[in-house]
């Protein structure tokens, strides 16, 4: 009998958000156990001086159909539960095979804590969120995109990617670039719903390009495109097609004060507004500084 248990909060919240068995059922346990794979697994043990025995494994395979016998229990997943519970029990349904709770023990670990903590920390950073739209008469609806998932080039695998972005749309947020989070999420919890999109934005290389003379360092030129992205996509959703309008424009290439004083807080100041009020947002994104200090400035 194995239990998985979140045992310790961290600095931003006491409470966790229930995460990551059905990812490991349906990505691992649900695949048979073969000769194949004994066969393999022999090897790979004996060869790292491990004892292996065949014998259950084979047992695992003529009894039960390569099935692993095991009940499997969880709260259910997006759950809220205070630090201590145990949101996962194991038990071996097979005498035989009592040491197999343990056995996968460890696969239960790695996607629960990585999913559990992720979504954990996201909820509470989304809380938090909410209640400043609140004080600052954000609409609701924008708080979803407040912290967009740009962890896909940053991420350390794949694999750890598509776990952490599903976290991240799980604790309420819709922004994300993780392009497998949608797919992966539809699978796993089998629904139809896209809950992650993303917006257009630019980048470094992007401001550059549209700079005219690159030693006047001068990105006006890429503000003004971006605000006539806007008004593009502003245009096609008026014509019934599905985009969201908002534009995220990086700010700092060269000077994030000048960027959204004098740029986008004076001379498209008038434009802006006026796209505003058809429903459009601009963001201006500072891509370094301190993120305590640079926004707020």
């Amino acid at each position: 009998y194995s239990t998985i248990v979140a045992r310790k909060p961290n600095e931003y919240t006491d409470e966790i958000v229930v995460m990551g068995v059905q990812y490991v059922i349906k990505k691992y346990l649900l695949t048979r156990v073969t000769l194949a794979m004994i066969d393999e697994a022999q090897v790979e043990a004996e060869e790292q001086g491990h004892e292996f025995n065949r014998e259950i494994w084979e047992h695992i395979l003529n009894v039960h159909g390569g099935k692993l016998p095991l009940e499997i229990r969880s709260i259910p997943e997006g759950t809220v539960v205070p630090v201590g519970t145990a949101i996962t029990t194991i038990v071996n349904t097979d005498p035989q095979c009592f040491w197999l709770t343990s056995y996968v023990e460890t696969l239960f670990q790695r996607a629960e804590w990585k999913m559990t903590t992720g979504a954990s920390i996201s909820r509470a950073i989304y809380k938090d969120l909410k209640q400043f739209a609140l004080k600052t008469d954000t609409p609701a609806e924008y708080v979803g995109f407040a912290l967009h998932n740009f962890g896909s080039r940053g991420a350390d695998s794949y694999e750890s990617d598509i776990m952490s972005s599903m976290s991240h749309l799980a604790a309420g947020f819709n922004g994300t670039d993780a392009f497998q989070a949608n797919r992966n999420i539809k699978y796993f919890y089998n629904t139809t719903a896209a809950f992650g999109s993303s917006v257009t934005a630019s980048e470094h290389s992007v401001t550059c390009a549209l700079c005219p003379d690159a030693n006047a360092r001068d990105d006006y030129a890429a503000a003004v495109r971006m605000v006539d992205r806007l008004e593009e996509l502003l245009d096609a959703r008026d014509a019934g097609k599905k985009v969201i309008p908002i534009v995220s424009i990086v700010g700092d290439t060269y000077d994030i004060y000048r960027f959204a004083r004098e740029y986008i807080g004076t001379r498209l100041k008038g434009r802006i507004e006026r796209l505003g009020a058809r429903g459009g947002k601009i963001v201006v994104r500072p891509d370094s500084g301190d993120p305590q200090i640079v926004p707020i400035e």
